[in-house]
């Protein structure tokens, strides 16, 4: 079955078939108010009439919890997951973009050892270690002389 755009609609952001959503909502009250009006019946005979009431609720979201369940199974996602494969050169502009944006450039060993030891799983620290880009590279900053700082 094709869907039509205009059979899905974004719920909680995912994104769902309208008629399957409708369907969802018919099972859950199906089961989930007369199961609610059962076990008040069933508990008032037994209980007191606050304690009845709250056994009662628990039995009605026992049954919309069975609900979601069940539409689950019946209901597939409509997710669309698209891998691309990644492109060096979108990567590196990427990265350039972030240099120019932050306005500052360090080393890598600023960082701490947990973000370098990511960046080394990632195999992406040859990236930031590389020479940087001539038209995005600021100078570096000149750190001071210890001596000079103390007088």
């Amino acid at each position: 079955m094709t869907e039509r755009p205009d059979q899905l609609a974004e719920v909680w952001g995912d994104v769902v078939d309208v008629v399957h959503l409708r369907w969802s909502v018919v099972l859950g009250c199906a089961l989930g108010l007369p199961s609610y009006l059962l076990a008040a019946l069933f508990f008032g005979q037994f209980a007191p009439p606050q304690l009845a009431k709250t056994y009662a609720l628990l039995v009605g979201l026992v049954a919309c919890l069975v609900a979601g369940a069940i539409c689950a199974r019946l209901f597939a996602p409509k997710r669309a997951l698209v891998e691309e494969p990644t492109d060096d050169g979108a990567r590196e502009e990427a990265i350039r973009e972030l240099i120019a944006e932050s306005g500052e450039l360090g080393s890598i060993d600023d960082l701490p050892e947990a973000t370098r030891q990511e960046l080394r799983d990632l195999a992406i620290e040859d990236l930031f270690t590389g020479p940087p880009d001539q038209d995005a590279a600021a100078p570096a900053p000149q750190v001071p002389d210890q001596e000079a700082v103390r007088r």
